[in-house]
């Protein structure tokens, strides 16, 4: 047997493009992403009409994907072609870019004009046609029984099927009303004129009747004796009537015709908009593939921005403005207890991820530590001694001990700190006192104006991305030293693993990031706070405090909230003391005013006051508070 011959199809062989065929190609696909036109349908069609080749779809396609793997644009995707077309090819040269703008340009051109002749056409009136079947139904008398009135809107334009049909009537009517207008001949004549050999066996005449009068018709053929019997019942037509009609009809041909010169002058004025437009597109895709457009789009965008930020800050301007007025600048009570809630889970986890046993009784803290000596006092209103002494005989835990000495150096560093202290920032504080006298001109007094200035300060992309976290990592460094001599046994459950994987600082960094952010927030509340420690064996007072690990009915809302039920708390078994203070209570002192009349004591009684959280040891403390949030303790 021979040797079976495989065979090749010219189709399936990749075929060899030259640079003229790819321009026309990449062409063709601009075209197509700008008209929503069907590359793949279109493209074979398109080629082997330019090229006299017989070419594939799919070898149109892989050229175009060859070529973006040429010369695409660095960083880019093979789809970026099918989206953007030959823009997302940077490789190609300025030439090659000029050449393909223009033959895109050229088949924009051509389907301009495509559309243009297409749409001159005046599309035919269906109008006609109802007439011509109308009056082809009817009988041939029936037309000729009324006179239909003649106006100038009621004739149709002469291109339309309506106008021939109506003009081949009026100029038969024309025909046959001069004709009947003869005079007629006698009946013997017009036989004898006619001729009517041949016709001997024709029956006789017989009298008809039309429109109750007696006729005699004549011995003519039938065609000619149906005519006449038309003729002689058309209506009268004078010669003036002829005459206006005529007028009209010029007349409306002259409009046509005007009308006709209109739209060539139209569709001239059209083609040469249409190539101003493509000389601008052309210009503004040049200056698409220059460096200096980009400049200028990130300059617009720079400044967009900007002005998004101005328009923002105006609204927060107006809103704080009217929260002034209405003393209601500063947060509620309800989201400073969920703010407070969230600091608490905070730190203990912080306190759990720290690695200390929740079994162990707590050892002595150390006697020499000035600051411990400081925090104990805060925590239980005694001496570190005492309180050393408390711990042995209260049991209290390790990790118990770990949560109370983190809330009570929250307290201190981070609420009743100076924090933030702007005596520094003083170029800054002025810039937000400008901005705001700006915005409210003479109008605005200093309580407002000095009010909205820190409202605009403490949330600006300073305080709350820079000067917070770099404040909260001092703080949390601080704790991690004051804890570093402290003597405790590690956990052997951790939740979060080991504690050596996370540094102290990291722990307790997010702690007083939200304590920070939270006085920023109660600054401008016009009112002042104390956060208040029960003392170790103070009597339970469920108005003031919720026992740690409580769950019961209302848990969720009365937790922190304001005074718990009788029921509830009755219920509840009856101890005399607390263990210890796992975080603070929270009361609220409305602000007096400062006796004399001194310019200096009245500026400060319209101004932020950067320490409005109170000491224990306070005087302003002695007053009526009101309880925002009750103090975690465990019994």
């Amino acid at each position: 047997m021979g040797k079976r011959i495989k065979k090749t199809y010219g189709a399936n062989r990749p075929k060899r493009w030259s640079t003229e065929e790819e321009h026309h190609l990449l062409a063709w696909l601009d075209h197509c992403i700008r008209h929503a036109v069907r590359f793949d349908n279109t493209i074979a069609t398109h080629i082997r009409a330019i090229t006299k080749q017989k070419v594939t779809a799919k070898q149109c396609k892989d050229k175009v994907n060859s070529l973006w793997s040429k010369y695409g644009r660095e960083g880019s995707e093979p789809s970026d072609i099918w989206l953007e077309g030959s823009s997302s090819l940077s490789g190609l040269e300025d030439e090659e870019k000029q050449q393909i703008l223009e033959l895109r340009y050229r088949l924009e051109s051509s389907s301009l004009r495509t559309r243009l002749r297409s749409s001159s056409v005046k599309p035919s009136d269906p109008e006609p046609k109802r007439y011509k079947q109308e009056s082809c139904q009817s009988s041939p008398l029936s037309s000729l029984r009324s006179t239909p009135s003649v106006s100038a809107d009621s004739i149709p334009d002469s291109d339309s099927d309506q106008y021939r049909i109506s003009n081949n009537l009026f100029e038969h009517n024309l025909k046959r009303h001069v004709s009947s207008s003869l005079p007629l001949e006698a009946p013997d004549k017009a036989a004898s004129a006619t001729g009517l050999k041949g016709e001997g066996n024709r029956p006789a005449p017989t009298n008809g009747i039309v429109n109750g009068s007696y006729y005699t018709p004549t011995y003519r053929s039938t065609g000619v004796q149906h005519d006449e019997l038309i003729d002689s019942h058309l209506p009268a037509v004078s010669a003036e009537d002829i005459e206006k009609q005529i007028k009209l009809m010029s007349e409306k041909e002259a409009k046509i015709k005007a009308q006709q010169h209109q739209i060539f002058n139209l569709e001239g004025d059209l083609t040469a908009a249409q190539k101003d437009h493509n000389k601008l597109l052309r210009q503004i895709e040049i200056q698409g593939h220059s460096a200096n457009n980009a400049g200028l789009i990130y300059n617009l965008q720079k400044t967009n921005s900007i002005l998004k930020e101005k328009l923002l800050d105006k609204e927060a301007s107006e809103s704080g403005g009217r929260h002034i007025q209405e003393n209601s600048l500063g947060p509620t009570a309800s989201a400073i207890r969920q703010e407070l809630d969230s600091i608490e889970d905070r730190i203990a986890k912080s306190c759990l991820a720290f690695g200390c046993s929740s079994s162990s009784t707590a050892k002595p803290l150390s006697e020499s530590s000035t600051q411990l000596q400081k925090i104990t006092a805060r925590l239980s209103g005694m001496s570190i001694q005492k309180f050393n002494e408390h711990l042995i005989s209260a049991k209290v835990s390790e990790s118990q001990l770990l949560r109370s000495l983190v809330a009570a150096l929250v307290c201190e560093l981070a609420f009743v700190s100076s924090f933030p202290d702007l005596l520094d920032t003083g170029p800054l504080l002025l810039q937000g006192y400008r901005e705001q006298i700006l915005m409210h001109g003479d109008r605005s007094t200093l309580e407002s104006i000095d009010f909205l200035a820190h409202n605009s300060l403490f949330s600006s992309e300073y305080f709350m991305s820079r000067l917070v976290p770099e404040k909260a990592s001092e703080m949390a460094l601080e704790v991690s030293q004051l804890l570093a001599g402290w003597d405790y046994h590690i956990s052997e459950d951790q939740f979060f693993g080991p504690a050596s994987e996370v540094s102290q600082e990291d722990l307790f960094q997010p702690v007083f990031s939200m304590a920070l952010s939270l006085k920023l927030q109660l600054l401008l509340s016009k009112t002042y706070y104390t956060l208040v420690f029960p003392s170790p064996g103070t009597v339970y007072d469920p108005e003031i405090m919720v026992e740690h690990g409580w769950r019961s009915k209302g848990y969720a809302t009365q937790r922190r909230g304001q005074l718990a039920d009788e029921d509830e708390a009755s219920a509840r078994p009856d101890r005399t003391g607390i263990k210890i203070c796992l975080f603070p209570a929270l009361y609220a002192y409305h602000k007096h005013r400062n006796e004399g009349n001194s310019y200096s004591r009245e500026v400060e009684e319209h101004v932020v006051s950067y320490r409005n959280f109170l000491g224990h040891d306070d005087d302003r403390t002695t007053g009526e508070y009101t309880v925002i949030s009750k103090a975690v303790v465990q019994i």
